[in-house]
């Protein structure tokens, strides 16, 4: 047993020197030569293991970390590939083949302001390859239009309330919209969205009291305008303050106390109405690897009251591939100092590199209420308590995409009794809710995105 003893220590010396003895044999030059022969064999998975191994054992160049993240790209591991490629820019060396599938990685896992960078960073030539229209004007040019079929209708069972004089209800009707945005590239880490949307809502308005009713089919017209600045901080950081302006215009009845021309006490006028919200929001992003993470806030003036709102969100790709994640959002919406909790949760991802698919769901009070850093705002006085739906994108090239989506609302409306409170001022009429009528909206649309 004493004898074994010092063989098993003679076996052990002899194999960490063999094994000191082969890592010396093994340079920088021998690794990009043997990592070059199985790119050229198309053997990625062993690019891949072998990548891995010497990078834990210590070895870096451009070319080890180039190839590596090649291999990750060529067998649609975005997310792998994106560590490795981004570290080949430390060197700086901006070799073409390198940016280019670094660019199409952020592509696929929605960096957008991350793959602008790099497409910045491409020679002309690469440039044109890529994008071969690309100009300062305008990076890309994108449209949409939907309709809104309205399941509202009018409420007949209204309470009456001790000295109502009349009630009011306003049934929400069928809505259009179409939209039109640019997106401009000035510089390598800042890009501006400029986006204008029109939308015309079919409603009814009834004044309605135990001998009267007067009913008025009129349609609000809202003009929008939004504008994004996306500030690329650093890798996978990013900065974006917005403005969402929308002018009203619309013209309806409306009832006024009138006690010594109507026996009914009051009488009923025509006027128009025009006036102005806002939303100012900003959004801060941040990426790394497989999770995204942010924090959003606004300041809104939307039917003439004040909102604030804070937000966080967190995103992430479960199995390190751009074919599925789950991003989660919440928000904390103040509005005539009562607080609101709502809950976003999303779902997607791309199914081979042509089709893209989200589905979402959003539950809370959603009333003059924001989201996507203030590019969707909901400003109808209708309350929506749900709302659930999906968007598809085809990739006809990656240039060029169309996209369809539906989503479905479920809102409460509220009608209101108007009492005669003529002993605070004269002709006071004071609103008070009276009932309370639940509906659904169904919306559908579709539009496109092309990038020169």
């Amino acid at each position: 047993m004493i004898k074994i003893i010092p063989v098993i220590l003679i076996l052990i010396q002899f194999l960490i020197c063999a094994e000191l003895f082969s890592q010396s044999t093994i340079t920088i030059d021998s690794i990009n030569t043997e990592m070059e022969v199985l790119q050229g064999e198309n053997n990625y998975g062993r690019m891949i293991s072998l990548g891995e191994s010497y990078l834990r054992k210590g070895y870096d160049s451009f070319f080890l970390r180039a190839r590596l993240g090649i291999a990750y790209y060529e067998t649609n591991q975005y997310l792998k590939a994106i560590p490795q490629l981004e570290n080949t820019m430390k060197y700086g060396i901006d070799n073409p083949s390198v940016l280019t599938d670094l660019y199409f990685s952020y592509f696929y896992t929605g960096r957008e302001a991350d793959r602008d960078y790099v497409f910045s960073r491409l020679n002309k030539s690469s440039k044109k390859r890529l994008q071969p229209l690309n100009n300062i004007i305008a990076n890309n040019i994108f449209s949409d239009f939907g309709f809104s079929v309205s399941g509202d209708e009018a409420d007949n069972s209204m309470n009456t309330i001790p000295g109502e004089l009349y009630n009011e209800q306003i049934v929400n009707g069928n809505a259009f919209f179409i939209g039109v945005g640019i997106n401009q590239l000035l510089f390598q880490s800042l890009s501006i969205d400029y986006v204008y949307n029109y939308l015309k809502i079919d409603k009814t308005k009834i004044i309605k009291s135990a001998d009267l009713q007067y009913s008025n089919d009129y349609s609000e017209y809202q003009n929008r305008f939004y504008n994004r600045y996306n500030i690329r901080v650093s890798d996978g950081l990013v900065i974006s303050p917005a403005g969402h302006f929308i002018g009203i215009d619309y013209s309806s009845i409306f009832g006024q106390s009138d006690t010594a021309n109507s026996a009914s006490g009051y009488s009923v006028y025509e006027k128009g109405s025009v006036y102005d919200s806002f939303v100012l929001s900003a959004d801060i992003t941040k990426y790394k690897t497989k999770y995204r993470a942010g924090i959003n806030g606004s300041f809104s003036f939307l039917n003439n009251i004040h909102q604030w709102q804070l937000g966080a969100s967190f995103k992430i790709f479960p199995m390190n591939k751009a074919s599925f994640y789950t991003a989660s959002d919440i928000y904390i919406q103040n509005q005539n100092d009562v607080a609101n909790l709502i809950f976003n949760q999303s779902l997607g991802g791309f199914s081979g590199k042509k089709f893209f698919y989200e589905l979402f769901f959003t539950i809370g009070n959603i009333n003059n209420f924001n989201e996507r850093n203030g590019a969707l705002v909901y400003n109808d006085p209708d309350v929506i308590k749900f709302k659930t739906g999906f968007d598809m994108k085809y990739y006809i090239t990656h240039l060029f995409n169309l996209n369809l989506g539906y989503s479905f609302q479920s809102r409460d409306r509220n009608s209101y009794a108007y009492v005669d409170d003529s002993s605070v001022n004269s002709n006071q009429l004071t609103a008070q809710k009276s009932s309370l009528s639940s509906y659904s909206i169904n919306n559908i649309f579709a539009g496109f995105k092309f990038t020169f």
